[in-house]
């Protein structure tokens, strides 16, 4: 008799959950989002970031990169809100929702920048391009090294193609128009970097470091230093 009553009770139990799942009762599934919250500046500053209310700071230049983890809820339309605040000021330099990019293999990287002393910084975001097509990713550069001229440009080749792929030209301190270079495994990026007032190579067709699992599908964003014989490619967004 005991027996009987306890598995009328099992059975009882197991169709109230069936009849709660029935009725939509669901919980929540929840994601966790890497965030590498970085300030490259001319000049030493401080920032607070909140991503979704988590509060960090960072001081240039001692530290000036964290990798924030957000956990957020299971949903293809999430935004995260996104403060930046210049302190002691507490100076607004973001105010934001961010809506993560669908299918984006590493962390994303949220950059306050300064090109040059007494500039006012901010937040490193593609402007509203259209997006490369499948297959293609884009690529937009700035530089604010003082051993180059005023207009730099830089060629792109890739090696599925003995030709230039696409180039574009830089101001000092100011971002280049976006190029567009195949973006898939096994594909490497080449660079050069010439002088547009005079035509002069000031770096030789080198190797550069930006590779399938690094870069993003859509956009990409970095500032260009010379490095010896070559360049170092310092990722902004």
């Amino acid at each position: 008799m005991l027996l009987k009553l306890r598995s009328a009770f099992v059975l009882a139990f197991v169709l109230f959950f069936c009849a709660g799942c029935s009725k939509g009762i669901e919980v929540e599934e929840t994601a966790r989002i890497n965030f590498r919250v970085a300030a490259v500046t001319a000049e030493p500053m401080s920032f607070q970031f909140s991503l979704n209310g988590n509060i960090d700071r960072l001081l240039t230049p001692s530290i000036s990169n964290l990798i924030v983890p957000v956990t957020v809820p299971y949903r293809d339309s999430i935004t995260i809100p996104v403060k930046i605040e210049q302190l002691p000021l507490q100076r607004a330099v973001a105010n934001i929702n961010f809506k993560p990019e669908a299918g984006k293999k590493v962390t994303h990287l949220l950059t306050v920048f300064q090109a040059k002393a007494g500039n006012v910084p901010f937040l490193v975001l593609p402007d509203s391009v259209s997006l490369p097509g499948l297959g293609y990713t884009k690529l937009q550069f700035t530089y604010s090294d003082e051993a180059w001229p005023e207009r730099i440009k830089v060629r792109l080749y890739t090696s599925a193609s003995s030709a230039v792929s696409d180039s574009c030209m830089i101001h000092k301190y100011q971002f280049s128009n976006w190029a567009t270079v195949v973006y898939k495994r096994l594909v490497d990026v080449y660079y050069d970097v010439t002088d547009v007032s005079t035509d002069e190579i000031l770096v030789s067709r080198r190797f550069a470091p930006l590779t399938f699992n690094s870069m993003s599908e859509d956009y990409n964003i970095y500032q260009l230093a010379k490095s010896g014989e070559t360049v170092s490619f310092t990722a902004l967004y």
